[in-house]
C-alpha cells in the first residue's frame, strides 16, 4: 500500500499509473506492464545534466511501488576470474590475475573479486621452487602442470 503524501506530483503520478495499468489485458507480462508505464510517463529528466527534475523523481518513484520492483537488481553476469601463464615483456612465465570486474586497474592488491588470488599468485611466485623453475628454463606447459598440483588452474591454448 502506498504511503500517504500530498505532494501533487505524486498523486498525478499515481492516477496516470493506475490508469496505464487498468488499461492492460489481464495476465499482461511484466515487460508489457514496463512499457504501458514508460509511455505513460508525463515528465522528462532536465536536459541540462544536473540531475533529474523532481516531478521525474517522483514518477520514477511511484512507478517502482507501482510495478511491485522494490530495488532495481542488475543483471550483470557474475565476474570471471582466472589466472593466466604467458610470456610478457620479455619475461618467461609470467602468472598473473585476470579479472573482468577490476580488469586489472588495482593490479597491487586487486578488488573484493580477486584479491585472494592475487595474494595467492603472490605466495608462488616468491616461492623458492617457482623461481627455480621459472629461471631455468621450464616451458610454460611444465609451469602450467606445477600450478595445477598445487591447485590452479590455468588456460592451456597455446602453451608449449
Amino acid at each position: 500500500m502506498p504511503r500517504p503524501t500530498t505532494s501533487a506530483y505524486r498523486l498525478d503520478a499515481r492516477r496516470r499509473l493506475r490508469a496505464a495499468l487498468a488499461a492492460l489485458p489481464p495476465g499482461a507480462s511484466d515487460a508489457d506492464k514496463r512499457r504501458a508505464v514508460r509511455a505513460a510517463c508525463p515528465y522528462l529528466p532536465r536536459q541540462t545534466g544536473d540531475g533529474e527534475s523532481w516531478p521525474y523523481i517522483c514518477w520514477l518513484r511511484e512507478a517502482r511501488a507501482a510495478l511491485g520492483a522494490g530495488r532495481l537488481k542488475r543483471s550483470d553476469p557474475p565476474p570471471v576470474v582466472r589466472f593466466i601463464l604467458s610470456e610478457t615483456e620479455g619475461r618467461r612465465g609470467w602468472l598473473d590475475v585476470q579479472c573482468d570486474w577490476c580488469a586489472g586497474l588495482r593490479r597491487s592488491q586487486g578488488c573484493l573479486v580477486c584479491a585472494a588470488l592475487r595474494h595467492r599468485v603472490l605466495e608462488l611466485v616468491t616461492s623458492a621452487a617457482w623461481r627455480q623453475l621459472r629461471n631455468g628454463g621450464a616451458p610454460l606447459a611444465v609451469l602450467a602442470d606445477w600450478l595445477e598440483e598445487r591447485g590452479i588452474e590455468v588456460p592451456r591454448e597455446g602453451l608449449l
